[in-house]
């Protein structure tokens, strides 16, 4: 004997005539409630909170017992990039794969020479300091909400490229905290995040250039994105220059709009 309004799905676990309306519904609302939150203004934080929060992030990519976890973000955006930059110039993109040494390749199909490929090479270390500097600049705008559900996309698109379970939980854990933030937490802890992020990219794409330059010291490395742009005749170390400014450049511009350096 069923008591109210009657079950919400069949016998055979299928959705009913009232199942389907109420998840529609359900489905409406939450996205109502992202977009409302995404497009509405974060509030500031206090300097001091702005300061720790660079602070915590800078922890993140310094302690190397963190960093060999928190690098996954670093990995993910650097072949994120390239895989975005090879569809963008109508190569056919075959795959990203993420390993738990947190290395990645990404895999794409097309001219073997040429500025398509050269272009597509050079976006993945171009990606996370470009990547901080547009989130830097949604944050400062007071879109902390919407950054992080931005970056939700970003990962969940990233996830129908990927091709090894590793990269599926990697990309699928980070989703998963920054959802666990951006829909639990309060705005102040959605700003506080969101600015820890933002730092993020830009101390940790910095690092993982000092280390590309540690590595090709010690004769190491080899293969590596420089090393294969030098086959367009400019030297790995240009390219490596070009890197650095843009982590320059992403890092000043952060600080001068998250803590209003004079």
């Amino acid at each position: 004997m069923q008591v109210g309004l009657g079950p919400l799905c069949d016998d055979m676990g299928m959705p009913s005539a009232l199942c389907v309306p109420d998840v529609l519904h359900s489905l409406s609302e939450a996205m109502s409630r992202i977009w409302t939150a995404s497009t509405g203004l974060s509030p500031s934080l206090a300097p001091r909170t702005a300061l720790l929060c660079a602070a915590l992030a800078l922890l993140a990519v310094m302690v190397n017992r963190v960093w060999s976890v928190s690098r996954n973000l670093i990995t993910i955006l650097h072949e994120g990039g390239h895989a975005c930059v090879a569809l963008l110039l109508g190569r056919r993109l075959e795959g990203i794969r993420l390993h738990v040494d947190t290395s990645g390749v990404t895999t794409s199909v097309g001219r073997a020479r040429g500025p398509g490929l050269t272009a597509t090479r050079f976006a993945g270390y171009a990606a996370p300091p470009l990547c901080g500097l547009g989130c830097a600049a949604l944050v400062a705008h007071g879109r902390s909400t919407g950054v992080l559900w931005l970056l939700v996309l970003v990962l969940l698109w990233l996830v129908t490229r990927t091709r090894n379970a590793y990269g599926w939980i990697a990309i699928l854990a980070t989703a998963g905290l920054i959802v666990a933030i951006a829909w639990y937490g309060d705005p102040v802890q959605r700003a506080m995040v969101a600015h820890g992020v933002v730092w993020f990219m830009a101390f940790g794409s910095l690092r993982t250039l000092c280390e590309l330059i540690a590595q090709r010291a010690r004769g190491q490395g080899i293969g590596s994105d420089a090393d294969q742009l030098a086959l367009t005749g400019m030297p790995a170390w240009v390219w490596i220059t070009l890197w650095l400014l843009l982590c320059a450049l992403n890092l000043w511009c952060t600080a001068r709009w998250l803590v209003a350096l004079p």
